[in-house]
């Protein structure tokens, strides 16, 4: 009996030195967990030096998820999880993104169609006026960067056209309108324009730019040619 005690003392002496000496776990005075560190500098911190870190969590459960909450806001929960081979981005409870194993994102859907698939609104928005590029085209866009709605007599349906467009000027009978795009220079060499009449009737419209292409020029005209007053709507590309 007394061997035996011995002998437990022992090896318990000796995995707390072993232990004491192991870096690869350290708590510190603070409450700071390290893993491969002895100054975490962090509530967890791991190190894995120049080796790759993959840390794994596993459960037999259909879906499974890391979940983080801010305790002054119970109901905003914010949870990072899987379902079969699918990653999920939950917040408040409801599912708002997922990753599909075959690499289709999904934006308020589980189950993207497409590379990338969105069901809702889209809003884009920055220093370059709505840019939206696809490589075959170069530089051009593929969303308008512009578009309006215009009576007859100048005036613009605010309803059916962008915020970034006035009127410059109009002269009643003239059929010639004269328009701001904020941010863009319409120019044919950088923009193109497409323009169709409102309503029955016929006629002719056509655009230009004008003022060195700071102006957008539309022109509408009855079907003898002449100057005549109609209601359009116009669509600026970026070339």
């Amino acid at each position: 009996m007394k061997t035996f005690s011995l002998l437990t003392v022992l090896f318990f002496v000796y995995s707390t030195i072993a232990f004491a000496q192991d870096t690869s776990f350290a708590v510190s005075s603070n409450g700071n967990v390290g893993i491969g560190t002895t100054t975490p500098g962090s509530k967890l911190e791991v190190n894995s030096g120049g080796e790759f870190i993959n840390t794994r969590f596993t459960s037999t459960a259909v879906a499974s998820a890391i979940s983080f909450q801010n305790s002054a806001v119970t109901s905003d929960e914010v949870m990072v999880g899987s379902q079969g081979s699918d990653l999920r981005l939950i917040t408040n409870g409801t599912d708002r993104m997922a990753i599909k194993s075959n690499g289709n994102v999904g934006i308020g859907t589980l189950t993207p169609d497409s590379e990338l698939d969105v069901n809702g609104t889209v809003t884009i928005s920055g220093p370059n006026t709505n840019e939206l590029n696809r490589a075959q085209t170069g530089d051009a866009n593929l969303v308008p960067i512009a578009y309006a709605n215009v009576n007859s007599d100048g005036t613009i349906n605010t309803v059916a056209t962008t915020d970034n467009v006035t009127l410059s000027s109009h002269s009643a009978g003239s059929g010639n309108y004269y328009f701001n795009i904020d941010g863009v220079n319409v120019s044919y060499l950088t923009t193109v324009c497409f323009a169709i009449l409102n309503g029955s009737g016929g006629g002719e419209i056509y655009w230009n730019s004008a003022g060195g292409g700071d102006t957008l020029f539309i022109a509408t005209r009855n079907s003898a040619g002449g100057q005549e007053d109609k209601a359009f709507t116009f669509v600026v590309y970026k070339k």
